[in-house]
C-alpha cells in the first residue's frame, strides 16, 4: 500500500473519526478525505447533463458556445443541457438498544459508527447539491428533519445527531410508517440498522410502506463479535432491549452460531435484492469510504 493510500485509510478509519467530537468537522474530514482519494471528480459541474447542440441565437450565453466545433465548422453552436433537480436523500437511523453494543475488539458502538456514517452521508449529499434529511427513532421519534437545503439545515442535522443516545426497544413498524407518510417526493432512502430482530420481517414492512418507490439502500451494521462469537468461557448474554438474559458456554455453540448468523446475513441480503433494494454490509471497524462510494454510485446512475 502506498503512503498516500495509507494516509487516506487512516483518515477514513473509525478509530480516527470517532475521536472528533464535533460532527460537522468529523463529516468534513471524512468526506473531504474520501473525495481527495477519488481518481475523478465527483462534481457534476454546472449540475447539468449535456443533451444536444442547437444553433446559436443572439442573447445566448457565450460560455455555452462550443468553440472547438466552431473551429471545425465555422458555425456557432450552443450546448443544450438537461438540468438536474436536487435529489431528496433521507437517512433513517435505528437508535434502539441493540445499536448500543460495543464488542471487546471494537473502537466504538454500532450506533456511534452508524451515526458517523449518517453524518458523512448527509454532508456528502449537501456537497453534491442534494437535500439531506434525517429520521432517527427507537421507541419514540428522536430526530426528524425533512430533506432540505436552507441555510443552516445541514448544521442543525449534524448538531442534533451528535446528541442522540441509543436505547429502548425499537418500534420499527410504528415509526417507519410515520416516516413513510411524511415522504412527499421520490428520492433516496438510506436505512441504517443492525437488522437482527428475528421477530420482524423487514422486507415485508419496507414493501408495505412503499419504500420500493424510492431508491432504497439498506445498510446493515454489525460488530465483529456478533459475527464470530469470540468469547472463550461461559458467558452471560443480556438483551439490551428486552432485558432478558441467557447463560451459555460460548465455545460449545460457536460453530452453530456462526453458521446461523451467516445464513441470516446472506438471506437478508438476498431478500433485499429480490425486493429491489440495494444492500450493503459493514462492520464497525470498516472504513466509511465504501458507503460513501455507494451513495455516489446511486447518485450518478440516474436511478433517482
Amino acid at each position: 500500500m502506498s503512503k498516500k493510500k495509507e494516509t487516506l485509510s487512516h483518515i477514513l478509519s473509525p478509530s480516527t473519526l470517532s475521536q472528533i467530537a464535533h460532527y460537522g468537522l468529523m463529516a468534513k474530514v471524512a468526506v473531504d478525505g474520501f473525495v481527495s482519494g477519488l481518481h475523478r471528480s465527483i462534481s457534476h459541474g454546472s449540475g447539468s447533463e449535456f443533451m444536444q447542440y442547437r444553433n446559436y441565437t443572439p442573447g445566448d450565453e457565450l460560455k455555452y458556445v462550443d468553440w472547438k466545433l466552431f473551429g471545425r465548422s465555422d458555425r456557432f453552436y450552443t450546448k443544450v443541457f438537461h438540468e438536474e433537480t436536487n435529489m431528496n436523500c433521507t437517512i433513517v437511523l435505528d437508535a434502539s438498544g441493540s445499536m448500543a453494543y460495543k464488542g471487546e475488539r471494537a473502537i466504538c458502538t454500532k450506533f456511534k459508527y452508524a451515526s458517523m456514517l449518517a453524518a458523512s452521508l448527509a454532508y456528502l449529499a449537501s456537497k453534491q447539491g442534494d437535500n439531506p434529511g434525517l429520521f432517527c427513532y427507537n421507541d419514540q421519534c428522536l430526530s426528524h428533519f425533512a430533506p432540505g437545503n436552507a441555510s443552516g439545515h445541514l448544521q442543525r442535522i449534524l448538531a442534533d445527531l451528535s446528541t442522540i443516545t441509543p436505547g429502548a426497544v425499537g418500534n420499527h413498524e410504528k415509526y417507519l410508517t410515520y416516516l413513510a407518510g411524511s415522504l412527499r417526493r421520490r428520492g433516496m432512502l438510506i436505512l441504517i440498522s443492525d437488522f437482527i430482530d428475528p421477530d420482524i420481517d423487514y422486507i415485508a414492512l419496507f414493501k408495505k410502506l412503499g419504500f420500493a418507490n424510492h431508491e432504497t439502500i439498506v445498510l446493515q451494521v454489525l460488530d465483529k463479535d456478533e459475527l464470530d462469537l469470540p468469547f472463550t468461557s461461559t458467558t452471560r448474554f443480556h438483551d439490551s432491549e428486552t432485558g432478558e438474559e441467557i447463560i451459555t458456554a460460548s465455545p460449545a455453540i460457536r460453530g452453530e452460531y456462526i453458521e446461523r448468523i451467516r445464513d441470516h446475513i446472506t438471506g437478508f441480503k438476498s431478500d433485499c435484492l429480490r425486493a429491489g433494494f440495494d444492500y450493503l454490509f459493514t462492520e464497525t471497524d470498516a472504513e466509511i469510504g465504501q458507503v460513501l462510494a455507494t451513495y455516489l454510485h446511486h447518485r450518478g446512475s440516474g436511478k433517482c
